[in-house]
């Protein structure tokens, strides 16, 4: 839950009080970025940056009860931004596994690997609901769309990742 009286502090120009609710989001907004991502660097650049967004602009933030929401919408859109770079950029390596692996790892990184070829729109629905554990309704708000399109980009990403996952268990 969002102290309020912190994030009111924070409005004000108190920057302590914008670390200490800095510090309470930013393991969440890593795993979010990596998710994401799926690279550490850019997960951490997008962290960091999303940080001196939010600094700097917290003075436009409305509503300190959706400080949550606005945080996280600040680095969903600078996720995307690095997807969009990439996509110009980066070739797709292969990763190496140890037959050592045990399957929940494997199965682990199958799911990770899939959720990392679903496109941006999708990928961020999966990624704010599954590893952020957030309602639909907080989703729709930090993406700024309706809850109903949430639930369709929801429903057509996990029915990708299903098919995704399954075609690949298939070929096994």
């Amino acid at each position: 839950m969002v102290d309020e009286l912190l994030v009111k502090k924070a409005v004000k120009g108190d920057s302590a009080s914008f670390l200490k609710l800095s510090k309470q989001y930013q393991n969440g907004l890593y795993r979010t970025a990596y998710g994401m991502l799926g690279n550490e660097h850019d997960a951490a650049d997008a962290v960091q940056e999303t940080l001196l967004k939010a600094y700097r602009d917290l003075n436009k933030l409305r509503n300190p009860q959706q400080f949550k929401s606005w945080f996280y919408r600040i680095l969903v859109n600078r996720c995307i931004d690095i997807m969009r770079q990439r996509q110009r950029t980066t070739p797709v390596e292969e990763v190496w596994i140890p037959d050592t692996v045990e399957n929940n790892v494997e199965a682990s990184m199958d799911i990770s690997q899939a959720v990392s070829k679903l496109d941006e729109e999708h990928r961020a629905v999966v990624v704010l609901r599954f590893f952020q554990d957030m309602k639909v309704n907080d989703i729709a708000l930090v993406l700024n769309c309706p809850v109903g399109t949430v639930k369709s980009r929801l429903y057509r990403a996990l029915k990708k990742l299903k098919s995704s996952i399954g075609g690949e268990a298939s070929e096994l």
